[in-house]
């Protein structure tokens, strides 16, 4: 069973480029992205960072996070201190501010993982929107600016 050759050779008109522009101003349309290809840029590439690197990185970027986790450690330390030492009231209350330094923890974290994935602009994609129409409005100008300066700049050698 063989491949066709047909089948595999041909392209979808999807797939296939169109072909290269002749003057200036087509370059410059072809280069103008629609708003679904403004809101979808792929992700640059990381570059490999050690341990430290990152371990720094995500301190400077969620500070609290750390800090609560160091609380809690050190809660659950003095508590289960408290206990070896046989004394009841001391470890209960360890236990009680060790599981409020959990939950302040945690809402740390959630915070920031809001912070990161909550979007500050009113209506995002209208305003994408209207960004596109906008440079679309400034690109018509632009060509009927030139296709003006074309025929006054012929109509002038004529008359020379």
């Amino acid at each position: 069973m063989g491949a066709n050759p047909s089948k595999t050779t041909s392209m979808t008109p999807a797939a296939q480029e169109p072909p290269p522009p002749n003057n200036s101003m087509a370059a410059a349309t072809s280069t103008i992205a629609a708003p679904s290809q403004l809101l979808s840029e792929p992700p640059k590439p990381r570059q490999q960072e050690s341990f430290l690197d990152k371990a720094f990185r995500k301190f400077t970027e969620q500070p609290l996070v750390p800090i609560g986790c160091v609380g809690t450690a050190y809660f659950l330390i003095s508590g289960l201190k408290s206990f070896s030492n046989r004394d009841p009231y001391q470890s209960q209350k360890m236990m009680r501010n060790r599981v409020a330094a959990q939950f302040a923890t945690l809402m740390a974290f959630m915070g920031y993982m809001g912070i990161d994935a909550f979007d500050f602009r009113l209506a995002p994609m209208t305003q994408e929107k209207e960004k596109y129409e906008r440079m679309m409005a400034e690109q018509a100008a632009a060509e009927q600016a030139m296709a003006t300066a074309t025929t006054t700049s012929a109509e002038s050698q004529k008359k020379e």
